[in-house]
Order: C-alpha cells, then sequence, then structure tokens
C-alpha cells in the first residue's frame, strides 16, 4: 500500500491537471478562459506581478522528483511555494479579462477548471510534503540503527 499510493495520488493529479486544460478556467464578465489558454499566457502575469503561473513550472518539476527523473532535485521550499500560490487562486483575482475599452481587468471568479487545477496542484505538492517527511524519517530511524 505505501508504494501504491504515492503513484495513484499521481495519476489522480496528472488527470485532473489534463482536465482543468481542458475545462474553462476563470470567467469574466462576458467571456470564460479554457485552462490551456490560461496557462499559454498566464506567464503575462508578470506584467501584473502576479507570479501564480510559476505553480505549472514547479508542478511539473516535483511529478519529475516524485517519479524519481535522474537528476531531477527538488528544493524543499517548492512544494510550499506551489501549494501557496495554487490556494491563493481561489479568494484573489486574476488579471488578464479586458473592459469594453480594452484595459485589462480582474476575473470574476475561478470556474471549474481553475478549481481542478488547485487540487491538481494541491496534491502533488501535498504529495511530495509527504513523501520528504517519510523519507528524512526513514534515514534518521536508519541513522539510528533501528532496521
Amino acid at each position: 500500500m505505501k508504494t501504491v499510493l504515492p503513484y495513484a495520488l499521481i495519476l489522480s493529479s496528472v488527470c485532473l491537471y489534463l482536465t482543468s486544460l481542458t475545462s474553462v478556467a476563470f470567467s469574466c464578465s462576458t467571456e470564460g478562459f479554457i485552462g490551456y489558454q490560461v496557462l499559454m499566457y498566464g506567464w503575462l502575469g508578470f506584467i501584473y506581478l502576479d507570479p501564480r503561473w510559476l505553480a505549472n513550472l514547479w508542478y511539473i518539476w516535483m511529478l519529475l522528483g516524485l517519479l524519481h527523473v535522474p537528476k531531477v532535485t527538488v528544493s524543499g521550499w517548492v512544494p510550499y511555494l506551489t501549494l501557496g500560490f495554487a490556494v491563493a487562486s481561489i479568494p484573489f483575482p486574476s488579471a488578464g479579462c479586458a473592459s469594453a475599452g480594452g484595459a485589462a481587468v480582474f476575473s470574476n471568479h475561478l470556474a471549474i477548471g481553475g478549481y481542478l487545477w488547485v487540487v491538481a496542484t494541491s496534491i502533488a505538492s501535498l504529495n511530495f510534503i509527504w513523501k520528504e517527511n517519510l523519507d528524512s524519517k526513514a534515514l534518521s530511524i536508519r541513522s539510528r540503527g533501528t532496521p
């Protein structure tokens, strides 16, 4: 059970993430943006000083780390920051909607794809944190000489 659970969590996280890419991620007054559109244009959030798009890059990096891809090391702060950025997407709107005059305005709220993205990145982050805690406990037990 211990070896199957992390991979089941990875699989569910990836399925939710892929589903979020094909669903409406957030809504504006008259339109919605599908997840893949947000992923493609989300890096523009840096213009508005909104770094939440980085959670996508860290999500992929964490998945590679969880799958034990060689030469992939994930710093201890990455899952916490990813989790924080994902959860911050719920109460804080995103820039990207255009008003009637063409000026950028904030979204009204997350849609189903946005919530799926939050859950997918949260599962991966918590899975990584859980795995790191298990690994550090196993290391401390081994260092004390307990089998």
